[in-house]
C-alpha cells in the first residue's frame, strides 16, 4: 500500500512533513487549517465511498471476487480515476439535494393548498412517472 506522501507532489510532501515537525516540537504555528490537494480528495472520496476507497486509493487497485469461479482481481485504480469518482459522487449528491429540496416545496405548497391533492399531484407529476416500472 502506498504511503499518503507518496502520493503527493514534492511541494506538498514537504510542507506536510514540515507541518509534521513543527506539529510535534509543539509549535503552534503548523499549516492550520490547510490540507494537501491530494489529502482533501482521499478525504472526499472516503467521504463519499467509505473506507475502504481511501484503501484501495492508497494501494493503487481495488480487489473483486468473483463468487462462481472464487477468483480475486486486481482492477488498477489511478488518482486521476478517483477525481473523476468524486466528481460523479458530487453530482449525484447535489442531485439528491435538488430533490430533496423540491419534495420540501411540493410538501410545503401542498399544505398550503385549498385543493391538496391535486397540488401534490402535479408537484409530483414526474416523480410519479420515473417510478413507475
Amino acid at each position: 500500500m502506498a504511503n499518503l506522501l507518496d502520493l503527493m507532489k514534492p511541494e506538498d510532501r514537504k510542507a506536510a512533513e514540515d507541518a509534521y515537525e513543527k506539529r510535534m516540537a509543539g509549535d503552534s504555528s503548523f499549516r492550520k487549517n490547510k490540507v494537501s490537494p491530494v489529502a482533501y480528495l482521499l478525504a472526499e472520496f472516503g467521504v463519499l465511498y467509505g473506507w475502504e476507497a481511501i484503501a484501495a486509493a492508497k494501494r493503487g487497485y481495488i480487489e473483486t471476487f468473483d463468487e462462481t469461479t472464487g477468483k480475486k482481481t486486481k482492477l488498477i485504480l489511478t488518482m486521476e480515476e478517483v477525481e473523476v469518482l468524486v466528481d460523479a459522487g458530487n453530482k449525484v449528491k447535489h442531485s439528491d439535494r435538488v430533490n430533496h429540496a423540491r419534495g420540501t416545496s411540493v410538501a410545503i405548497s401542498t399544505a398550503m393548498s385549498k385543493t391538496p391533492k391535486t397540488t401534490f399531484a402535479q408537484g409530483m407529476k414526474s416523480d410519479i412517472e420515473g417510478a413507475k416500472l
